[in-house]
């Protein structure tokens, strides 16, 4: 029963696309608020703050396993990464489901050039944020992963003093535990009461790089899917802002022309004004001419 919970939660705790594919087709279902889009925008920037806070916990926990001295010691201290690694997991699972959902928000028809373009700009700043720490945990897991390796391979030359560097490599690396932990007790050094010892942190250990590999495997992938999106984002709002300059331009000529209209019309009228007061000038002294000549009679 134990066994099928534990199996449940893992699977939970996966970085599954699945998930973000689900998500992408119920979000393209209904329009996105702008509330609602800065509801979900807030959320991922506090949920990337403590994704950086798990990141510390997380090199504080691997420098106290591979400083750890005795089997009890490293199976107590790797239930507590264990229990780290779980929330940096929902987190980052929760952050790729709410960017996938900002993604899909800033697609939605009803929206205007610049809501897009405004919108995809802060879904790529957040991605990119978020693809930063995923680069980041990645190298710490990858760091930890080479530096448990090393202390294996001192461990199994301890256990097994006789074996070669590529038999340490090939056990290190390889998948079945059962086939590590053969190879140590075929040594007749494994009888002794220090390589007995041992051999319990050897095994966790060895069963605890093939977790943090399997780890790194997804890291790498959802590293990948994250970067396309953002290269993909990047054309959209070069195509926006490009669409958004053109028209920017077409208002600024329209502007320019409506402006000669209006002084060409000023002009006119100036030129109709002056027409009309020499009309009227003319008039004037031809009506005052007879007056002029009669007097002169």
């Amino acid at each position: 029963m134990g066994s099928k919970k534990s199996k449940k939660n893992n699977q939970e705790n996966d970085y599954d696309p699945e998930k973000t594919r689900s998500v992408i087709d119920i979000s393209e279902k209904y329009e996105t608020s702008d509330l609602e889009f800065f509801e979900i925008n807030d959320r991922v920037k506090q949920n990337l703050a403590e994704l950086g806070t798990l990141s510390d916990e997380t090199s504080k926990s691997y420098n106290k396993i591979l400083g750890a001295i005795s089997g009890n010691d490293y199976s107590r201290l790797s239930k507590e990464l264990d229990e780290v690694d779980n929330q940096t997991r929902a987190l980052i699972n929760q952050v790729n489901s709410d960017l996938n959902k900002l993604g899909c928000s800033s697609d939605e028809g009803w929206l205007s050039g610049s809501q897009r373009a405004s919108r995809k700009g802060r879904h790529q700043v957040l991605a990119k944020s978020f693809s930063a720490f995923i680069q980041k945990y990645q190298d710490q897991k990858s760091q930890y992963k080479k530096n448990n390796e090393q202390r294996l391979a001192r461990q199994f030359r301890i256990i097994k003093p006789d074996a070669t560097e590529q038999e340490i490599e090939d056990a290190v690396s390889d998948e079945n535990p059962q086939l590590f932990s053969s190879l140590i007790l075929d040594s007749s050094k494994s009888r002794s009461y220090n390589a007995k010892k041992v051999l319990g942190e050897v095994e966790q250990r060895h069963t605890d790089i093939l977790k943090t590999q399997k780890a790194i495997t997804e890291l790498s992938e959802l590293f990948i899917q994250i970067n396309s999106i953002i290269n993909q984002q990047q054309g959209a709002i070069d195509s926006i802002e490009s669409a958004v300059e053109d028209a920017n331009v077409h208002i600024e000529v329209g502007t320019v022309e409506v402006e000669k209209a209006i002084v060409y019309r000023r002009k006119s009228r100036k030129v109709k004004n002056l027409l009309s007061l020499i009309y009227f000038f003319k008039s004037l002294s031809f009506h005052s001419n007879p007056i002029l000549i009669s007097n002169e009679t």
